[in-house]
């Protein structure tokens, strides 16, 4: 039989400083292990009797290419090779992965100038995971503040690209959006969009490139980079699967599998409760668009207290299921985690009734989702008042289940094929109005309702979704109003409008449709100035009241 070495890749001849030194080559390619072990580069020769010593001009003129590869590139190349071979048996063969203990591979821990520039210093991570935190905490914590830092921070922990990665994406969330219309940091987001291609392909999968996925997926979202965003969510929903994120939700110490803590159980549904409400917000335009994810169930896990998760304390068997969590006291998160459910439901729903057919088919539609929209409205009553016995004025999970119940009375407007204003007042559902009059008493009263946080520092470092909220609000106006809305309805329409002007430096979709909704909203989408100044002065009072 034939030896092993025959079925290798090998040169022909002999490498030329074999030659010369008249030793024993193995003809290994792309360099031998001699001239490895000697740190020579390594050229082998192309026909027979090639003289060693060959100059450049006589190697152009015999057309000679040189093969040669320096040892630190031989160990990069050897490190990608063993990469990729790893990371193909855990996602072919998962129980071979997980028997054999291989563990995650060894990766190149080099950082690009470019990327060092901007977060490779430890003061740099530390100042921005400060502001990140700060900014996401009540409304997208899926970072484990403990781990990142004491991973971070640490120049050997495992998986380095992969956190600084993370942490780019972090410094992309917190750059203060431009006052004059021009992005400024557009030059960093096509930095991170070529740092992720990188560090996806060459490292290890692992829950840092998700959280730093989804990131890059909520700017895309806030610039209206279409269709990247909704391709971007549809990749983060392939990679969580690949990590087996969707078999934690149902299971309460994970999948069995040794290598996972209780923390990280918890931050991997965290993660994966952000794609699901990101992949459903990116279907509110089409409901009818399929999913890149399956509905969450009765059944599956919410995200535990957020104060414990940041400290990197947590229990498994502390965890509450949906069901259970419409009769408990939950986290801000696990609120938006149901709200997040409901929104699967009422998406769920309209697909099933598509438009238009009128008449019964109307009537069927509304009495299908009567159940629904008691539901949300009871929740939002819920989740305020906790809010207000935590004396908070945040409350993202109001946001979704507003959007929801938005989403069902468009659907029963196209349903009932209402063309005239009086037509559409009379087929308003109660808990659309309800929602209508509470975010206008929002907006004009900061100190009444759910307020995001950031308005009170920054008018442009408002959640994603806030803005949506605001947006669909004043939408629903606009058809109330019909082009000639009472004078109730202009003024709602102006202060909301006047809103979305000051967020639009930071949302900018935030007032492309609005010029459809007839004559008036058209002129005061012309001249906003007097709606900015309105819009400024509640964001002034509401940093007046925070303070």
């Amino acid at each position: 039989m034939d030896s092993p070495q025959s079925y290798s890749i090998c040169a022909q001849y002999a490498c030329l400083y074999c030659r010369q030194h008249k030793r024993r080559c193995d003809k290994t390619l792309p360099a031998c292990k001699l001239c490895i072990r000697r740190s020579t580069p390594c050229t082998y020769p192309r026909r027979r009797g090639q003289i060693p010593a060959l100059t450049q001009d006589t190697q152009k003129a015999e057309g000679t290419k040189p093969i040669s590869l320096t040892p630190s590139d031989t160990t990069i190349a050897r490190h990608y090779r063993t990469t990729h071979v790893t990371t193909a048996i855990r996602f072919i063969e998962p129980s071979v992965y997980h028997d054999a203990s291989l563990g995650p591979p060894s990766e190149d821990v080099s950082i690009p100038s470019s990327i060092a520039a901007h977060v490779g210093h430890p003061d740099q991570i530390y100042e921005i995971g400060a502001k990140f935190f700060q900014a996401t905490s009540l409304w997208m914590p899926i970072v484990c503040r403990k781990r990142f830092y004491a991973d971070a921070l640490n120049p050997i922990s495992p998986n380095r690209r992969a956190l600084i990665l993370l942490a780019l994406t972090m410094k992309l969330y917190c750059a203060p959006a431009s006052e004059n219309g021009n992005d400024t940091r557009w030059p960093l987001y096509q930095l991170v969009r070529t740092f992720y291609a990188d560090v996806e392909a060459t490292a290890p999968m692992s829950v840092h490139i998700l959280q730093a996925a989804v990131f890059i997926a909520i700017y895309e979202i806030d610039q209206a980079i279409y269709p990247s965003a909704y391709l971007s969510v549809g990749t983060c929903a392939r990679y969580g699967t690949a990590l087996g994120m969707n078999k934690l939700m149902t299971r309460r110490v994970g999948d069995g599998k040794p290598g996972l803590s209780g923390v990280e159980i918890e931050e991997y549904r965290r993660v994966w409760w952000a794609v699901l409400m990101l992949d459903r917000l990116l279907n509110i335009g089409d409901p009818g668009r399929p999913l890149a994810t399956e509905d969450p169930t009765f059944d599956s896990f919410l995200p535990m207290n957020d104060r414990d998760f940041n400290d990197g304390m947590f229990r498994p068997e502390d965890a509450i299921t949906v069901s259970a969590g419409f009769n408990q006291k939950t986290s801000l998160f696990g609120g938006l985690a149901q709200a997040t459910y409901l929104l699967g439901q009422t998406i769920k729903s309209i697909s099933s009734f598509p438009s238009p057919y009128g008449g019964s088919q109307a009537v069927r539609f509304e009495e299908h989702t009567a159940q629904l929209r008691r539901t949300l409205h009871a929740y939002v009553q819920m989740v305020e008042k906790w809010t207000a016995v935590r004396k908070l004025q945040y409350c993202p999970a109001s946001a979704i289940c507003y959007i929801a119940l938005f989403l069902l009375q468009e659907h029963h407007w196209k349903q009932t094929g209402a063309a005239t204003a009086q037509e559409i007042r009379n087929s308003i559902f109660f808990e659309t109005k309800s929602a209508c009059e509470a975010i206008c008493i929002m907006a004009k009263d900061p100190d009444v309702g759910c307020i995001d946080p950031p308005i009170s520092r920054v008018a442009g470092e408002l959640s994603t979704l806030f803005r949506q909220m605001i947006y669909q609000t004043t939408a629903q106006f606009v058809m109330v109003g019909f082009g000639d809305p009472d004078g109730d309805t202009k003024n709602k329409i102006e202060t909301l409008t006047g809103i979305l002007h000051v967020m639009q430096s930071r949302w900018h979709l935030s007032i492309l449709d609005l010029s459809k909704g007839g004559p008036m909203v058209s002129d005061r989408l012309r001249h906003p100035e007097s709606n900015q100044d309105k819009a400024k002065a509640v964001f002034k009072r509401i940093g007046q009241s925070k303070r």
